[in-house]
């Protein structure tokens, strides 16, 4: 194979501003790792578009390659439970952030952040979902098992054209909800009813600056990515007994609560993070994508972009302009 390939790669100028090309880097300049990874599809994250532009919560040194997922197949391997050929992923594990990752054609990461892909699920599929899919299904499961008549119930998602938001969209359709689809698009009603959301709100008619401690109710559940003033919204406006997933902080890490919601209607606060999950928990959340809980709109949730067309595609998804999931080609 030849040693040379294609990366996105993020580099930091003496000005301490940033910039970021497509450029040829050599495979022997990867880090050491037990598995080589020809990486087919990629996944355009937050994480990522937070290290592009430097953000030293997620990446400190520079010149840099993100990509937090990645799937592919394995070229070269010096561990027992991978092969050459074999079809794989990596999900919500460091790569992208102190690794190089899947923003390039080639990874090497430790064998202990590699999955196999699961039947019913191919290397682009396996990236519209992603650490978003993984986020939002692991969102849902929780919601689940704390509200056993979660089916048909009325549930609320924040940030809903994003990628955790438009895959719980997804989600929680397929399994007879109807959702109240949060954006703050005025372009995203098309979109959203598409993928399965009963209802498209605006923020405005969510969050709530009177300062009042209780709303009258509206949802069961709520799955958020936003923090600060849409979750201490939805918190008050849960119905008895209802539950508010939160796996982000896109808007921000600090809310205002008070304890009326949660000891008058019983309201429950569940904290989503992909990465302290047990791997068997994950491999069962996997399957269950790949099969009976793939999406049916999985096509309509996503578009394909080359890798030499990544840049300008990364400025418009940080200014706000897509819909939904951003899948990177690199074959």
């Amino acid at each position: 194979m030849s040693r040379d390939y294609q990366a996105l790669v993020v580099r930091k100028s003496a000005d301490k501003s940033f910039s970021h090309a497509v450029e040829t880097l050599s495979v022997d300049a990867l880090p050491a790792g037990e598995v080589l990874i020809r990486v087919r599809y990629s996944g355009v994250n937050f994480k990522d578009c937070l290290s592009v532009q430097g953000n030293p919560a997620i990446t400190r040194r520079f010149p840099h390659t993100p990509g937090i997922d990645a799937a592919g197949e394995v070229v070269e391997s010096s561990h027992a439970d991978f092969s050459p050929g074999d079809k794989v992923m990596v999900i919500s594990r460091a790569m992208g952030m102190s690794l190089p990752g899947g923003f390039g054609q080639y990874v090497r990461v430790p064998a202990a952040w590699v999955t196999r892909l699961p039947d019913g699920l191919d290397a682009r599929a396996a990236m519209v979902l992603g650490t978003p899919g993984l986020t939002a299904a692991l969102a849902v499961a929780a919601l689940a098992r704390v509200l056993p008549d979660l089916k048909d119930a009325e549930v609320a998602v924040s940030g809903a054209t994003g990628g955790v938001g438009c895959l719980a969209v997804a989600l929680l359709a397929a399994r007879g909800c109807k959702v109240s689809a949060i954006s703050g698009k005025a372009q995203a009603q098309a979109f959203l009813t598409a993928i399965g959301a009963s209802e498209i709100l605006s923020r405005d008619q969510v969050v709530d600056a009177s300062g009042r401690n209780l709303l009258p109710p509206r949802w069961s559940a709520a799955v958020d990515v936003a923090g600060g003033a849409m979750l201490s919204a939805l918190i008050r406006q849960m119905r008895d007994g209802g539950a508010v997933a939160v796996t982000g902080n896109a808007g921000d890490t600090a809310f205002d609560a008070n304890v009326l919601p949660f000891i008058l209607r019983g309201v429950k606060l569940l904290g989503i993070n992909t990465e302290t999950v047990p791997a068997d928990q994950i491999a069962a959340l996997w399957r269950h994508l790949a099969g009976p809980g793939k999406p049916a709109c999985l096509d309509r949730l996503h578009q394909v972009v080359a890798l030499a067309d990544l840049p300008v595609l990364l400025g418009r998804i940080m200014d706000g302009e897509i819909l939904g999931r951003v899948v990177v080609d690199l074959a």
